[in-house]
């Protein structure tokens, strides 16, 4: 269930970020789906206390994306995105009543998570055994 939740966030901002004609119930759908993921990524974030400060989180999502390694402080990081790109998403109630000065933060904001997510999703589990084909 929270692999399939993961991909469907790694996709949905995608889509969400370019349509700003986005319907008010595609919204609160996507708040709900923000909430899932937080929880989900809340069960795998261990013990890894949470990211202090907005400006700390996309600095070590971005870390990942970019050299594709997995710290302790990515998944609270993750958390931290998420929960502020829903922060912003609810604030405005629709993705077209978002400034035209913030649309680039909200759209930068929503790609390094679905990016993040893309290459989490080819993470091999801990403990697992890459097979060999001949």
């Amino acid at each position: 269930m929270g692999l399939i939740m993961l991909i469907l966030i790694g996709s949905v901002p995608t889509v969400c970020a370019l349509n700003r004609a986005m319907e008010p119930a595609r919204v609160e759908a996507f708040a709900g789906d923000a909430e899932a993921v937080t929880k989900v990524l809340a069960a795998h974030a261990g013990t890894q206390p949470a990211i202090a400060t907005d400006d700390e989180a996309p600095k070590i999502v971005g870390a990942y994306v970019r050299t594709r390694t997995f710290e302790p402080a990515t998944v609270p990081g993750l958390i931290k995105m998420v929960a502020a790109i829903d922060s912003q998403v609810r604030t405005y109630e629709t993705l077209a009543a978002v400034p035209n000065e913030k649309v680039n933060n909200v759209r930068n904001d929503m790609y390094l998570v679905s990016e993040a997510f893309r290459h989490m999703l080819k993470l091999k589990p801990a403990g697992s055994r890459a097979t060999k084909r001949m």
